[in-house]
């Protein structure tokens, strides 16, 4: 408890800082308030987390979070009329049930405390004395079932010798180590990155970051750069293209991720050029196409789309004998999988959205035409499209019945 009493300390200060913050925040979604103090001499961490959490997040009066099973929790507390319980789930994660005791009760306050240590071998999240990346992936945090999008102030600790990123506002609280992290868009994680020294270097769209200096991180930055250009030029909303992405390649090797406008790379050093722009592209898309339920079927509009985006900046950066050795990848990578998009009842398979669903857009498109095909990519994202009938309305609005009718037979058959 010594780390998580100093921690608190050391954050007393910031709550003018979270008062003000408040101010602008939705009353409907979610709100969480974290005090979290990193040690990576020690693998670690330690949190107070508060929860704000609507009623009408609850089904049958029950609402599950889900945490990591190693957290040891010494704190856990809520209202008076709601009943708190603890279920082992799977290896990732606990489930923590709230049950509603009072049915006019019109939102719920969940307090925890707990210390987590995060393993050095974890396939994405670190808490090393070289390295620090906390996401979704770990459960670190107590996420809601569904994965709603939340705000969230947080107020972190760390050695003062290290530097933090994160797409979200961020300033320094102190000369202690003392950063305050406040969303600036409603998140479904709170991701960020720390290091002692990161190598970076700013583009006209991007900013990149990196922990080692062989990483070339100019030839990430002019790459990057290009994707960017193509969509500015796709996607007619100049206003979202203001803001600097901000790129952190990361040591490890595996994957990588996007939230909007904070995007992770995997170690890139080995990468091709080609194979780096269409992986940016793909990231840089989900600023658009992130909308749709991850749980559900419709889950196939976020990566599909965003998949699909990149392949047509390959067509016409790097030409059409490129897009036409993807087309055919991908037609083999199917060729045993007999089960077709429009069977998918709950969260389509990797191959269903990465390598399906690209196919079908690739066939739509032939069928619209180019031009109407971009039309369409710009009406998705003014309208914010997120399920499939929105999606099917869409279509039909711009381009008639027979097109719907065409991507549902498109849909039905691969």
């Amino acid at each position: 408890m010594h780390h998580l009493l100093k921690m608190i300390l050391c954050t007393v200060v910031l709550l003018p800082l979270f008062i003000a913050a408040q101010n602008g925040k939705s009353k409907d979604l979610p709100l969480y308030q974290l005090k979290l103090g990193v040690f990576p001499e020690e693998n670690g961490l330690e949190a107070e987390v508060e929860i704000k959490i609507k009623t009408n997040y609850f089904e049958n009066d029950t609402l599950q979070l889900y945490l990591n099973p190693a957290a040891i929790v010494h704190n856990l507390q809520t209202d008076p009329s709601v009943k708190l319980s603890i279920a082992e789930m799977d290896e990732a994660r606990n489930r923590i049930i709230l049950t509603l005791l009072d049915k006019g009760l019109e939102k719920v306050t969940l307090n925890m405390g707990y210390s987590l240590k995060i393993p050095v071998d974890h396939q994405v999240n670190r808490i090393t004395e070289d390295w620090v990346e906390l996401n979704i992936d770990s459960f670190w945090l107590p996420f809601i079932d569904g994965f709603p999008k939340f705000e969230y102030e947080m107020a972190l600790q760390i050695d003062s010798s290290y530097t933090v990123t994160t797409g979200d506002q961020l300033s320094k609280s102190d000369a202690n180590g003392g950063w305050l992290i406040v969303n600036s868009i409603p998140r479904l994680d709170v991701s960020f990155t720390a290091a002692k020294k990161f190598h970076t270097v700013q583009g006209e769209f991007v900013e990149v970051y990196a922990l080692h200096s062989d990483t070339k991180i100019d030839s990430v930055k002019i790459v990057a750069d290009n994707v960017m250009h193509f969509l500015n030029g796709y996607i007619d909303a100049p206003k979202d293209f203001r803001e600097k992405r901000k790129i952190v390649v990361s040591p490890r090797e595996d994957v990588g991720y996007s939230r909007k406008n904070y995007i992770v790379l995997s170690d890139i050093r080995n990468r091709k050029a080609i194979s780096l722009a269409g992986f940016l592209c793909h990231e840089f898309a989900h600023y658009w196409f992130s909308e749709a339920n991850a749980s559900t079927k419709h889950h196939w509009l976020s990566e599909s789309f965003a998949e699909y985006l990149s392949m047509v900046f390959v067509r016409e950066v790097y030409g059409l004998a490129e897009y036409d050795a993807n087309i055919k990848e991908k037609q083999k990578r199917i060729e045993n999988d007999t089960k077709v998009l429009a069977d998918y009842e709950e969260r389509p398979s990797y191959l269903a959205m990465y390598v399906k669903g690209p196919l079908i857009l690739h066939q739509f498109e032939n069928y619209l035409g180019k031009e109407k095909f971009k039309q369409l990519i710009n009406s998705f994202v003014d309208l914010n499209i997120k399920t499939n009938e929105e999606l099917f309305e869409l279509i039909e609005t711009r381009f008639g019945n027979e097109a719907v009718l065409e991507l549902k037979r498109l849909r039905a058959i691969i």
